[in-house]
């Protein structure tokens, strides 16, 4: 990504919970920003601003270029480390910033997206499994993908994709376990004897949430993997 995505940021002062209250109903979250040695800053940003960055192609892998109000021609390339939302009516809360080197490469998640249609499934009657739904990735941050296609025209039934059979740009490097499997094409008969509860568990991706922040005990902070 060679084009810079740029969001305004404010330093924030300590406040009250009912003060940082009153900013969302502005539009604006608390923020901070970590790393790279450096000291944790607190922020407000703009909440519209944010989502629409967010929305954008590379979603929450994107690189930010975060302008601190007050910090002169400065700024901090950062990339969204966790986020915090209201665990009943689902809205943002707080946002962790973590600032980065462009230079140095990083550890980020990217989803698995298929192409193409498994014969073994259009014309023999299997059944697709998406077991791997993301792939753990190093590389620069300007290398950062959307997404690792993943070719499955000639998957017949009994087939599969490891991760050791995706081939990746160079430049990134894939750190998952090489044998694990990613695409599987199975039997309907197969699937059908197998307990519901069992399907359930080898295709739910769970959320990793963790509780707790100081500011707002009462929402869900949902964590990026390192």
């Amino acid at each position: 990504m060679d084009k810079k995505v740029f969001l305004d940021a404010e330093k924030r002062p300590e406040m009250t919970r009912g003060e940082i209250k009153g900013l969302r109903l502005q539009g604006k979250l608390p923020a901070v920003l970590y790393g790279s040695g450096e000291e944790t800053i607190s922020l407000i940003i703009n909440e519209k601003e944010f989502r629409k960055i967010m929305h954008t192609e590379l979603g929450e892998n994107i690189v930010i270029t975060l302008k601190v109000k007050g910090e002169n021609n400065k700024t901090h390339s950062v990339i969204v480390k966790e986020w915090q939302i209201d665990s009943i009516k689902r809205n943002l809360l707080h946002i962790d910033f973590c600032q980065i080197s462009l230079k140095e490469e990083i550890v980020v998640n990217v989803i698995i997206e298929t192409e193409g249609e498994a014969p073994g499934v259009k014309e023999k009657g299997g059944v697709l499994e998406h077991i791997l739904r993301e792939l753990e990735i190093k590389c620069l941050p300007a290398r950062i993908p959307h997404s690792i296609m993943v070719d499955i025209s000639n998957l017949q039934i009994g087939e599969n994709i490891s991760v050791k059979d995706i081939v990746v740009p160079e430049g990134l490097k894939i750190l998952n376990d090489s044998e694990q499997i990613v695409i599987n094409i199975v039997a309907p008969s197969i699937l059908e004897e197998k307990p519901e509860e069992a399907i359930a568990g080898e295709t739910a991706e769970p959320e990793v949430i963790s509780k707790g922040k100081k500011e707002e005990e009462d929402g869900e902070s949902v964590k990026k993997k390192e």
